[in-house]
């Protein structure tokens, strides 16, 4: 059985009982395209770009150590999978669970990296263009947020030499 038989069939006998009902037989012609196709062999022309899922995980395209995260994420579940990955769980401890907790204070200085980076993206969104981009391709997208990173950056050194 070539691939598109396996496909056809799979689709339509595994997944959607009801469409064989609906569609009925394959065409003559229908069958003698899947017949050709599969004479073509697609599978040693299709090998790269072979379907891996919904996509890859993210340890699988970067090397992090840390998962930081907000109160909202504050479940025993993202710690224990995080714990799989090998990293290192910075979550805010969810007040509404109960016992108040702090972060430990080599997590706790982690964790105000990430609420830097946030205060960075919320100032190039509210003063600087960041929520109200009219410009469409890459390119010009990519170049009026490095604008409003620039002034960002440019006012945080004003401010370290006052």
């Amino acid at each position: 059985m070539g691939i598109l038989s396996g496909v056809f069939n799979s689709i339509q006998k595994c997944l959607f009982p009801v469409l064989e009902e609906e569609i009925g037989e394959l065409t003559g012609k229908q069958k003698e395209f899947i017949r050709v196709v599969e004479a073509i062999d697609l599978e040693k022309y299709l090998w790269e770009f072979q379907w891996n899922g919904v996509g890859r995980m993210s340890d699988e395209r970067v090397v992090s150590l840390y998962d930081l995260m907000d109160s909202a994420y504050d479940a025993p579940e993202i710690r224990e999978f995080s714990a799989k990955l090998n990293h290192v769980a910075i979550i805010d401890y969810n007040k509404r669970r109960g016992e108040e907790k702090e972060l430990e204070p080599a997590r706790k200085l982690r964790y105000n990296e990430r609420s830097a980076a946030e205060r960075v993206n919320s100032n190039l969104k509210d003063n600087y263009g960041g929520d109200n981009v009219r410009v469409k391709g890459y390119q010009k997208v990519f170049a009026h947020l490095m604008f409003g990173i620039i002034v960002i950056t440019v006012n945080q050194l004003y401010n370290m030499l006052l």
